[in-house]
């Protein structure tokens, strides 16, 4: 599966951006806001510590505006989010599979999967707020949803499994044990470098001026 595409301008190829930041209007700046503010960057010193280092003149509204829509648009899901090792925090760290009690025709429909989605994000709340991610695998098979889960209490993980059940939002479950090599990274965030992203966007400009597109 190709990630990006190339184009080629006198012979020489070049790699374009991403076709979901191209399809999601993120900018070279969008990157650089995300970049600084995953670093731990303040979002009211944002503006300020751009400035300073890439030698900038943004407004502090300007950048204020960028993450509001980052965070409307749901590119940016939390503010100032850090990386942690979650087998040094917690005692269990696995995955559970959930089989949704739905019509074949209807487990493929993506508002379905959402909906039943949120609501076990809001039962998870209830039980200690365990679930670290939640996403749907592709393709036919016979689980729907995956969610990554630490916790200290398994008592209540089968409680929280209990209650699905109870709502019949699930229809069985099984839980599978992460063994983890001795060097472990965890690192929830992926984001691309600013100064490539901010290089590829200048050659993707200067294509696209080319081709008269």
């Amino acid at each position: 599966m190709e990630d990006n595409a190339t184009m080629s301008i006198g012979g020489e190829e070049l790699m374009e951006l991403s076709k979901a930041m191209l399809k999601n209007r993120i900018d070279p700046l969008d990157v650089l806001i995300l970049n600084k503010l995953s670093a731990g960057a303040s979002k009211t010193t944002l503006a300020d510590e751009i400035n300073k280092e890439y030698g900038m003149s943004l407004k502090r509204t300007e950048v204020e505006k960028r993450v509001e829509r980052l965070t409307q648009n749901r590119v940016l899901l939390r503010l100032q989010t850090i990386i942690v090792d979650p087998i040094k925090l917690f005692d269990h760290v696995f995955l559970i599979w959930l089989k949704l009690p739905l019509r074949p025709l209807l487990r493929r429909d993506e508002l379905t999967w959402k909906r039943a989605s949120q609501r076990i994000l809001e039962i998870n709340k209830k039980f200690g707020n365990t679930i670290m991610m939640l996403f749907t695998p592709e393709g036919e098979g016979e689980y729907d949803i995956v969610a990554l889960v630490c916790t200290n209490d398994l008592t209540k993980h089968y409680m929280f499994l209990e209650q699905l059940t109870k709502e019949e939002l699930i229809e069985k479950s099984k839980t599978q044990r992460v063994h983890y090599p001795a060097l472990f990274y965890f690192d929830p965030v992926l984001l691309p470098s600013y100064e490539e992203c901010k290089h590829l966007y200048a050659q993707y400009k200067e294509t696209l001026e080319q081709m008269k597109i």
